[in-house]
């Protein structure tokens, strides 16, 4: 029975790579359609949807192509604390020279 399940296991591990693959490829053509303000004007939404573009292909990312789901959570803990420090380190940057504004 267990080699059964095992047979099952990897085949749709092997769809859902692609899927996020293609999640990861869709997010990206937002952050390149971004660059385009003639198109479209973000205004005040651009940098914090930029930033949650950027958290969401870091998860993905470190969760699923990292194996982290499968990991001690001492690991996990360390990647997302990485993840909010630089998300908090950009954000005082740009607020330290008045961006928002």
């Amino acid at each position: 029975m267990f080699a059964i399940l095992r047979t099952i296991r990897k085949p749709i591990r092997l769809l859902v790579l692609p899927i996020f693959a293609l999640v990861l490829a869709a997010i990206t053509a937002v952050e390149v359609f971004t660059y385009f303000e003639s198109l479209l004007d973000w205004g005040k939404v651009l940098i914090p949807a930029l930033l949650v573009m950027m958290v969401v292909k870091f998860w993905v990312v470190a969760a699923y192509f990292m194996h982290l789901k499968g990991d001690f959570k001492l690991f996990t803990h360390l990647f997302f604390g990485g993840l909010v420090l630089a998300v908090v380190v950009f954000s005082a940057t740009l607020s330290a020279f008045e961006f928002w504004t």
